[in-house]
């Protein structure tokens, strides 16, 4: 009887079912069916008011009733069966119906449909011919190519690695803000201004804004591709190469992630190469920003560029260009009206400021400013120090009261700054000389000694490298200097051969980080310093804390163990190839790499040299390696792609040297070293 209950109530409560008014032949079945399975009900009804009343008689009438089928029981349950078999076949009739109907109102709404569908379909094949034809162009491709600077996407992810990965709670709460919400809304009309047309989201340092832009990112990356909004995105890092952290580097990067999603618009990139009637448009620095920028504004000027979020992260680690940046931006805004910014900073880089726009009255009328230092971060801290907690557990001594009183102290103390918590967390992950972790009965002394704020834990983590807890302080020190000063981030080989170590004989070089406590981190064998805030400090006390002769004395002491390095190492043919007259670019370079962990001594002495105030004599230790070693420097230089910053690096030794015989001494050096 349950199937009866359940269709009596789909039938009593018509509103449940979503049919069509106009459907006569499915409306006057649900009344038929109605109808039966009343009198299904009435058959029921009647055969058990009978049952009832037969039990209550006097048996011995029953029985003689019984005897001679006074009661015509046979006729009665038939009624109820043949009541039921008639419902059963209307019901099914009423079910075919309803799906004729139902699928009937999907036809419909498909119809609706069918030309935005076809449309969309017929723009991914579109986008996909000219993706796959994009690159057939010869000069196309290596238009494209000359583009790069690096791969935004690898570069965050990263990012996010060396940041110890991405938590949902840390970021998922700025989903919910007005700032956020009008940032991503971009009206039903197009032609109009968007609500929000750069969102700026500032705060101090090591409060997560990078961590922030890359979860918005992710946000936006997972809408449905060929609907969504394009994404071009860079990330500056001022701890890695200085070169990157430009804005010459930022906009070839957001327009190589624009050509990718929006590959038609690669006709401004190359109309720009004719113009010039050059290959590469950023070989000469000089000119590269005025070339990028031309492009940057003849794609945004196009009328069918479709909408794209471009996303910035620290500007305040450019270091090159900022104001012309800012520029750009504001012109964006005139030259279409399809292109949003999300961008970050500290406070001190006023976004605002830098970014008025002639024509528009109000600029809080298509800027938004999301303040972390106005947010109530207790709850995302509280998740990442709770992710932090949930690493130790198991560790010898890491008890569950332990860590509910180290949740507790961090979280009173950490205000709003996850870099704080991250160098807490790393200070117990620290070994001691005996190579062991620290064990929880003593973790909770650790963190109480630990200071509040960034600059005084920094101050610290020094304390503790001079007190020697790591090994032996000078030494620490000179990887310190070695890493600020350095102009890209180093390979651990590189790092030793730097600090005057011997890979392949002295066991410190396996330790090389470990020993600088907290300030470094390694990421795929790569060196880098935990924060820029931490190269700031290390910078700012520089004589205090690392070396009291000064940062002077620091690119000498690089330059000069460069230059050792490079005068035992480097000689004639150094991969022993046993023939001539071929591309260095189709040899595969043998393993192991006679030129690892000097890659950087090759590229960047020079420079090292420069800014070290050093002049060049005779017989000193540059003139006998120049002596000795040019062409095997120029050799390696070859094998490495980086024969045009030999010639730049010559270029500036020439500064180095008295004018008055600079080509005599370079022609006799080339001389002398052929001959040899």
């Amino acid at each position: 009887m349950n199937w009866y209950c359940a269709l009596t109530h789909h039938l009593l409560n018509k509103n449940n079912i979503k049919v069509r008014d106009e459907n006569e032949s499915f409306e006057s079945i649900q009344k038929l069916l109605e109808v039966k399975l009343i009198e299904l009900y009435k058959a029921i009804l009647f055969y058990q008011m009978k049952s009832v009343c037969s039990y209550y008689k006097h048996q011995g009438l029953i029985f003689l009733q019984d005897l001679t089928n006074w009661n015509d029981w046979d006729v009665y349950l038939k009624s109820v069966t043949d009541a039921e078999d008639t419902l059963r076949k209307d019901s099914a009739q009423h079910l075919q119906e309803y799906v004729k109907t139902a699928l009937g109102g999907l036809v419909e709404l498909a119809g609706t449909w069918e030309e935005p569908l076809r449309s969309i379909q017929q723009a991914i094949q579109d986008q996909i011919y000219v993706q796959g034809n994009m690159y057939k162009d010869e000069k196309t491709r290596k238009y494209f190519e000359d583009l790069s600077v690096v791969i935004p996407e690898e570069d965050m992810k990263r990012i996010e690695r060396k940041k110890g990965g991405l938590l949902n709670d840390v970021y998922k709460w700025i989903l919910d803000t007005e700032q956020y919400a009008a940032f991503t809304n971009w009206g039903d009309d197009k032609s109009n201004s968007s609500p929000c047309r750069l969102l700026w989201i500032k705060g101090l340092a090591g409060m997560g804004k990078t961590m922030l832009l890359i979860g918005l990112i992710r946000e936006l990356s997972d809408r449905l591709a060929g609907l969504a909004p394009s994404i071009s995105y860079f990330f500056c890092q001022g701890t890695d190469d200085t070169a990157q952290n430009s804005a010459t580097a930022i906009l070839r990067s957001l327009v190589w992630m624009l050509l990718l999603q929006q590959p038609d618009l690669i006709e401004y990139l190359r109309l720009e190469h004719e113009r010039v009637h050059k290959d590469s448009l950023f070989s000469d620095n000089r000119y590269a920003l005025d070339a990028i920028s031309r492009v940057f504004k003849n794609m945004l000027s196009d009328p069918h560029l479709s909408e794209v979020y471009f996303i910035v992260d620290a500007l305040d680690e450019c270091n090159e260009g900022l104001g012309d940046l800012f520029q750009l931006i504001s012109t964006s805004f005139k030259l279409s009206k399809r292109v949003k910014w999300l961008v970050s900073s500290r406070p001190d880089v006023n976004v605002l400021a830098q970014s008025e726009i002639q024509g528009v009255e109000n600029l809080d009328d298509i800027v938004a400013v999301l303040d972390l230092n106005a947010q109530n971060l207790g709850g995302p801290i509280k998740a990442y120090i709770e992710h932090k907690l949930s690493t130790l557990e198991g560790r010898d001594g890491y008890t569950q009261g332990i860590l509910k009183k180290l949740s507790d102290e961090i979280h009173q103390r950490a205000k709003k700054t996850f870099l704080w918590v991250a160098l807490v967390f790393k200070e117990l992950d620290e070994v001691d000389r005996n190579r062991k972790l620290v064990h929880g009965s003593y973790a909770l002394k650790i963190i109480k000694l630990i200071p509040s704020g960034l600059s005084e834990l920094y101050g610290h983590m020094m304390t503790r490298i001079e007190e020697g807890l790591f090994g032996d302080p000078q030494y620490c020190k000179t990887i310190l200097v070695i890493i600020i000063f350095a102009h890209r981030p180093l390979s651990l080989s590189e790092l030793a051969v730097l600090a005057g170590l011997q890979p392949e004989t002295d066991p410190e070089s396996q330790t090389i980080v470990a020993k600088c406590g907290s300030f470094l981190t390694i990421d795929k064998e790569t060196v880098y310093l935990i924060h820029q805030s931490a190269k700031e400090y290390l910078e700012t006390n520089y004589k205090s804390r690392l070396q009291q002769s000064g940062a002077t004395q620091g690119h000498i002491d690089i330059s000069r163990r460069s230059i050792d390095a490079m005068s035992k190492r480097l000689k004639k043919n150094i991969f022993n190839f046993p023939h001539v007259g071929f591309n260095a670019k189709d040899v595969l370079i043998p393993s192991p790499d006679s030129l690892e962990g000097l890659r950087y001594c090759c590229v960047y002495w020079v420079q090292h040299l420069q800014q070290s105030d050093t002049q060049i004599h005779d017989n000193d230790q540059v003139h006998q390696f120049l002596k000795v070693n040019l062409l095997h420097w120029l050799e390696a230089l070859s094998w490495m792609g980086k024969i045009s910053e030999g010639i730049l690096a010559i270029l500036l030794l020439e500064a180095q040297i008295q004018v008055s015989f600079v080509s005599y001494f370079i022609q006799r050096i080339l001389i002398n070293s052929s001959q040899g």
